[in-house]
């Protein structure tokens, strides 16, 4: 049995009580009433993962998936430890409990999600929530929420053309660096800043604020436990897609990317209407801040997020994903290459620069946890090396047994752009779907003549 203290955390709360483990239960037992129960029970057997996290820029946290009965729905419970070494000390002693059983194959199977990925097995939204995952970001926790990329520059257009270079938005750099003028003014400022150490970005790219302004419609009650009762002013909400683009790619203090439910086709963009029907307030058009004005090209919020679900998995982003990998969970996140991709923010947001636990006085401590934890953190760097990039650059839909024209992902294409692809034929040669081809070099004249007719 190991018993000792921790919190509870949940969007925005932290609640303190008790942890108990024994060798079939863990136990965590509030010191007040805000939980539904006095207290929560949850048998080893039904655990289905477990997750070590970083909190707070510490590695203090404990992230738990867990479902008590065949027929109930998943479950997380997500602890933080008071103490350094706690956390450490609960998860082994958990491992080591003949009750928990995660499957012998997980780990095998973390260290080969990259490789799937390469090859296509795993989509692009799949892998950038599995790196999320690995970089301590969690759905639970609005400090550290998974962070996914703008890929789509087009919201003017009254058609998306993802077979248009200029339909993408540049994923080598980071977004206060998309436009050269207002990265010169920033650098003009640091500069004269004086500052050691400096930074470019006074402002994160993922932090509480920016999640809840994508998010405020569908989690109102965030927003008001964030800004005490109270929403932003109607102008400075999430009207308009077309806007906010506009206002992270020139504004001087807006570089925040987006959030997984922008590509989340199962939710249908629910978090883009009011559906609630909450009054939050008057702009100064007149107009009623209502649903969020979607890009021309969109003719409903699913529509909306099933073209920016195709054009995360389009080719055009699956060759340069891994640019953007390299910024935010990999080797240009931090360090001297992240001063050569002009990738720097303030030095709050990152770990190891402010050791709390040497911090003795408790007004100082807190203050400095109530700004890493709404300024937004560099996420855990997982990669120290260039990320790999991927090797399929095929359509997204190649149909069981059946083989197209396709583009050769090993060679500089010479076919012509893929909406003008025309299908001539089907070959069916497998009993199970295809999953490479080649294009043979040696036949590569008669495979372009029937493409350019």
């Amino acid at each position: 049995m190991l018993e000792t203290v921790g919190n509870r955390v949940t969007p925005l709360v932290i609640n303190p009580g008790r942890v108990l483990l024994t060798n079939e239960r863990l136990y965590f037992q509030p010191y007040n009433n805000v939980e539904p129960e006095p207290v929560t029970r949850i048998r080893l057997s039904s655990i289905l993962s477990l997750h070590c996290r970083r909190y707070l820029l510490r590695p203090q946290g404990l992230e738990l998936e867990y479902r008590q009965g065949p027929h109930t729905p998943t479950q997380h419970i997500y602890l933080s430890f008071s103490k350094l070494g706690d956390r450490d000390a609960v998860f082994a002693a958990m491992m080591e409990q003949e009750q928990l059983s995660l499957g012998g194959e997980a780990e095998q199977e973390e260290e080969n999600v990259t490789l799937k990925w390469q090859h296509g097995v795993v989509s692009n939204y799949d892998y950038l929530l599995y790196l999320n995952s690995r970089a301590d970001r969690s759905f639970n926790d609005l400090t550290q929420y998974p962070v996914f990329p703008w890929v789509v520059a087009d919201y003017t257009s009254t058609s998306l053309d993802l077979d248009s270079p200029a339909s993408y938005r540049d994923l080598s750099l980071p977004m206060g660096a998309l436009t050269r003028d207002r990265l010169d003014s920033l650098k003009v400022r640091r500069k004269e800043m004086g500052q050691v150490p400096s930074y470019l970005y006074g402002s994160h790219y993922s932090c509480p604020g920016f999640v809840l302004y994508y998010l405020v419609r569908k989690a109102p009650q965030f927003m008001l436990c964030l800004q005490n009762g109270r929403f932003d002013h109607p102008d400075r909400m999430f009207n308009s897609v077309q806007q906010t683009w506009t206002n992270v790619t020139t504004n001087q203090s807006d570089f925040k990317e987006l959030v997984p439910e922008f590509y989340d086709t199962e939710q249908g963009g629910d978090f883009l209407t009011n559906s609630l029907g909450i009054d939050f307030g008057v702009r100064h058009t007149g107009a009623v801040v209502g649903d969020v004005t979607l890009p021309p090209w969109a003719k409903d919020r699913s529509d909306f997020v099933s073209k920016l679900r195709a054009a995360l998995e389009s080719p055009a982003v699956s060759r340069k994903l891994h640019l953007w990998i390299d910024l935010i969970f990999g080797y240009r996140a931090q360090g001297e290459e992240a001063e050569r991709a002009d990738n720097v923010f303030y030095p709050l947001c990152y770990e190891g620069n402010v050791d709390l636990d040497k911090i003795s006085d408790l007004n100082e401590r807190y203050a400095l946890e109530v700004q890493i934890s709404e300024f937004g953190q560099v996420p855990k760097q997982i990669f120290r090396s260039p990320h790999p990039a991927r090797y399929t650059h095929l359509p997204a839909s190649i149909h069981s047994g059946a083989v197209a024209a396709l583009q050769d992902s090993l060679h500089p294409c010479r076919w012509p752009r893929l909406g003008r692809l025309v299908r001539t034929g089907d070959h069916r040669t497998h009993k199970e779907g295809v999953s490479a081809l080649a294009r043979s070099e040696e036949h590569t004249s008669e495979l372009q003549s029937p493409l350019q007719s």
